[in-house]
């Protein structure tokens, strides 16, 4: 069960080091973008339709936690990567699978990948273990779309 995954990260240096550990450390990983800012990374998202999206938060002109606050719903799983830990409680809103520092260690990596997997080997599901998610009317919010069904 393979996990279509797109980077998206500002700097090039940081998006190749994550290229190079996934294909190094988690092969089960299939990186189908890697996009330099968060526009291109909302169309990639629309595009390719993935499983996970390593994102970084610390971005010029959107960052990434703006970035989801643009897409309609979030049907993937998230880790973050990113230098700054200050964005960390803004970022648990999104229930994200892991929440990586840079520069970022390859266990940790490796960890957070092995974590995904368990939950959807447990889920027994094609697509990411967590339930779709929808902003609510005031766009401040999100909530499980199996929780909370839009009216």
């Amino acid at each position: 069960m393979g996990i279509k995954a797109i980077i998206i990260e500002d700097e090039l240096y940081p998006r190749k080091v994550l290229v190079k550990l996934l294909e190094s450390h988690c092969p089960q990983v299939s990186v189908v973008a890697s996009c330099q800012n968060a526009q291109d990374g909302m169309e990639a998202i629309h595009q390719h339709d993935p499983d996970l999206i390593f994102l970084d938060i610390d971005m010029p002109g959107m960052n990434g936690i703006e970035m989801l606050r643009q897409l309609e719903e979030i049907d993937f799983d998230i880790i973050f990567t990113t230098a700054h830990d200050e964005y960390a409680l803004e970022a648990v809103k999104v229930s994200p699978v892991d929440y990586l520092l840079k520069p970022i260690d390859e266990n940790e990596l490796v960890n957070a990948v092995d974590r995904l997997m368990k939950r959807r080997s447990r889920s027994n599901q094609q697509r990411a273990v967590r339930p779709a998610y929808y902003k609510t009317a005031d766009s401040r919010h999100w909530l499980p779309k199996d929780r909370y069904p839009i009216p």
